[in-house]
């Protein structure tokens, strides 16, 4: 365990107020900064487990690299008095795409778009730094409240570097990620690249409008056990991420966006889009072909 507590100071530098969740590897807590006032979220492992040790270190390093307005950004990082790893990161005042999905059921094929939209900005950041995700699924994608509504990925625990296509690998790849989201050549042991991140993202777009994916979880091997724990405040007064909505009907999803998801979810990653900005050019142009306006920026 951390042994955090609410009230006890860090490093003489920040307060614990309050726990905001806890996963499989860890968990993040609200802190107060005493010079500055300011509040973040603080993420701490949970027991003394290596592999857990090793991706918090793998994680602080990734973050540092990155800055992006759809990723959640890195602040400090260090050891506390027990030696523990820590990371401080921004404090998000949204929910996860998990939840809203659980409280109100598949979403509106236009929101979607736009959320998916989003992803695939900050997985371009992060593919632009030679990084792979590993683990894009609901649960990793806060939303924060509008209007607009905004989006940032979280959790880099479980990333790696992209594969050099030069170089065959000989090293098994250690199984990591969320059954459902986990692309084909990734489950078969391959070292997944930017695609891999794609299937994942044309997957989560499946699960938002229908609420399900396109993977039975149970006829995939076992994958490392991870799970999210998000830097993240729920607020009541946040109305673009809480209110209740209607259970909405999806039939009318256009024959292009089926075609869109087919391809980011293909079985063969030479078939997916080769980038996110390619994704996302094909994304823009079934966009404007559709009626009503479905507004989207140049990633960049």
């Amino acid at each position: 365990m951390t042994h955090l507590q609410a009230g006890q100071r860090i490093l003489d530098i920040y307060v614990c107020e309050s726990l905001l969740g806890t996963g499989g590897m860890a968990e993040v807590w609200r802190v107060r900064h005493e010079a500055m006032g300011a509040r973040f979220a603080m993420k701490v492992p949970v027991g003394d487990d290596a592999w857990i040790r090793s991706m918090f270190h793998c994680e602080a390093y990734t973050m540092a690299k990155l800055s992006h307005r759809n990723l959640v950004q890195l602040l400090d990082h260090g050891a506390l008095e027990s030696g523990q790893p820590y990371i401080v990161m921004e404090l998000v005042r949204g929910r996860s795409l998990q939840q809203i999905l659980r409280t109100h059921g598949p979403l509106p094929w236009r929101r979607v778009v736009l959320l998916m939209r989003q992803v695939l900005e900050g997985l371009a950041a992060i593919h632009a730094a030679g990084i792979v995700h590993r683990d894009i699924k609901p649960a990793n994608l806060v939303v924060t409240a509008g209007p607009p509504e905004g989006l940032k990925i979280i959790d880099l625990g479980v990333s790696c570097g992209l594969p050099d296509p030069r170089v065959a690998s000989r090293t098994p790849t250690p199984l990591v990620g969320t059954a459902g989201f986990m692309a084909p050549e990734v489950i078969a042991g391959a070292h997944g690249d930017q695609r891999a991140d794609l299937y994942a993202v044309g997957a989560v777009f499946e699960a938002a409008v229908h609420g399900s994916t396109s993977s039975d979880p149970c006829t995939l091997p076992q994958p490392r056990r991870v799970q999210s724990c998000a830097p993240v405040e729920y607020d009541e007064a946040d109305s673009g991420t809480t209110a209740r909505a209607e259970r909405v009907d999806n039939s009318d999803i256009p024959t292009a966006l089926h075609h869109w998801t087919s391809v980011m979810i293909h079985p063969n990653p030479a078939l997916r889009p080769a980038s996110c900005q390619q994704a996302a050019a094909m994304l823009a142009r079934i966009s404007t072909g559709l009626s009503g306006p479905i507004r989207h920026t140049p990633l960049g």
